[in-house]
């Protein structure tokens, strides 16, 4: 009798925590922001040294750590070298001009 009662008691909690996800799931779902938070891209045009600005455009970038894929010594300073293998800041971008 008692494990039947638990059983039921067990069900009976399962069912409503679902229930209650579900009407939180929606409520938050339909209070979403339709607009993105990011403000939109502008245009970004990269600049010398000095500052002065060129008409070449970033049109993309990403940046992401990774490793070197081979030994890499800069010649007028050996101790500034990297073994393949060691960690490093990969950074891509995409030009243009206009």
């Amino acid at each position: 009798m008692w494990v039947r009662l638990k059983n039921l008691i067990l069900i009976l909690i399962v069912a409503i925590s679902v229930v209650i996800g579900a009407i939180l799931g929606a409520y938050y779902y339909t209070t979403l922001p339709t607009s993105s938070p990011f403000p939109a891209p502008t245009k970004t045009y990269l600049t010398f040294r000095n500052g002065t600005e060129t008409r070449v455009l970033l049109l993309d970038s990403d940046v992401r750590y990774g490793t070197y894929d081979r030994d890499v010594i800069w010649p007028p300073q050996p101790e500034y070298s990297a073994k393949k293998g060691d960690p490093c800041v990969i950074v891509y971008g995409m030009i243009g001009n206009e």
